[in-house]
């Protein structure tokens, strides 16, 4: 069978082909040249192909590596690497807290990765304001009742809690930042629903839910310090009897014996002593959205990470490359918590929306990705808050 279409059509082809190729040559020649080549070695360069020195033999954790303080979501503009390892970040602080909280967005052309952190002191300089820690959620926590029926805080079950969005967790308490943190089931975009806490769970003392023993968690002491453990640890420590909780009235330690004000379960440590575990250097790890919290030595420094995903060209990280990012930020442990659609990390911003309105805005950085919706933002469990005191 012959085809022959029409000169005419065939002309109309030809014209629309050459006409995309002329769009698509003008779209290359218009993208700034910091993305189209890699940044110069020991510089950060901004997305407008501007580079900006930082400070002399910065290394991830070097001091006085800061930029102007933020003030509104469109002042957060990542500056763009050419791999992981040549991160060197450029820390930029929020509201009067200095040092003591402070923001960093950034992006790699290989793999191509767009993430964004925070990183606050917690062992602050004395007479400096002091980080306020929060672990929660929604309006409703389970009871652990030995009856394990329904609780006093209005029929919630032992290990399940109202579900809540990252952005509603730190505007209704007051906070400068938040990240979700445990995995749950079921997952939807509604809040106020009941979700099943899948790990440990300890708010100022209170137990929420049971450790995995195969997981690992983040915890914070009431000493002030923080240290990632595996929930085993826990289940060890002859709170348990049976699989069920004792009463907590009196507070809650560790097998060591140590107090435990806050405590979230995640799923595994991804970087133990600036080491990428054995799990994290497992070859071709899937990709997900993630989201991700480290400890810098001794535990003094707190970090909270998100990376982009679940979008084209943004498909996600793996957990070793999730594992060093952590590291060049500063962190020498790393827990990776639960992930894909449920990422989400939110800011106050003391200037207001990126539309320049006046009053303080609370915006979630990354681009959550729910069924399939970029920008929807997914309901979770258990939420990690950073205020000041």
């Amino acid at each position: 069978m012959n085809f022959n279409p029409d000169p005419a059509r065939r002309i109309a082809v030809y014209g629309r082909a050459v006409g995309f190729f002329l769009m698509l040559l003008a779209a290359c020649s218009s993208v700034p040249p910091a993305n189209r080549e890699a940044a110069p070695a020991g510089r950060d360069m901004t997305e407008q192909g501007t580079t900006q020195s930082t400070a002399e033999g910065a290394g991830p954790a070097a001091e006085g590596n800061f930029g102007a303080v933020l003030r509104s979501r469109a002042d957060l503009r990542p500056l763009v690497f050419p791999d992981i390892p040549a991160i060197q970040p450029l820390w930029r602080p929020l509201y009067s807290t200095g040092a003591g909280l402070s923001v960093f967005a950034g992006r790699t052309q290989k793999p191509r990765l767009e993430f964004w952190a925070v990183r606050v002191t917690l062992d602050p300089p004395e007479k400096s304001p002091r980080p306020r820690i929060l672990l929660g959620a929604g309006d409703k926590i389970g009871d652990n009742g030995e009856d394990g029926g329904d609780s006093k805080d209005g029929g919630l079950r032992f290990g399940f809690v109202s579900s809540t969005r990252v952005s509603s967790f730190v505007r209704d308490n007051g906070l400068l930042a938040g990240i979700n943190t445990v995995p749950f089931d079921p997952s939807s975009a509604r809040e106020g629903e009941e979700r099943r806490v899948d790990g440990l769970g300890i708010a100022g003392g209170r137990l929420i839910a049971l450790p995995i023993p195969r997981y690992d968690a983040l915890v914070f002491y009431r000493d002030g310090g923080a240290a990632i453990v595996n929930q085993g640890e826990f289940a060890e420590s002859g709170n348990f009897a049976g699989g069920k909780a004792d009463s907590f009235a009196d507070g809650f330690a560790d097998r060591m014996g140590r107090e435990v004000l806050h405590a979230t379960g995640g799923f595994h440590r991804i970087l133990r002593d600036g080491e990428l575990t054995i799990r994290a250097l497992r070859p071709r790890g899937p990709r997900y959205a993630r989201s991700a919290v480290g400890l810098s030595a001794g535990g003094q420094t707190l970090y909270l990470l998100v990376i982009n995903g679940g979008r084209i060209g943004r498909r996600g990280a793996t957990e070793a490359e999730t594992a060093l990012i952590l590291k060049q930020l500063g962190a020498q442990d790393a827990l990776n918590l639960d992930g894909g659609g449920s990422s989400a990390l939110a800011l106050r911003f003391p200037g207001g929306a990126a539309d320049g309105a006046a009053g303080e805005c609370v915006a979630v950085l990354n681009t959550p990705v729910h069924s399939g919706f970029p920008g929807r933002e997914r309901a979770v469990a258990l939420c990690l808050g950073i205020g000041w005191y």
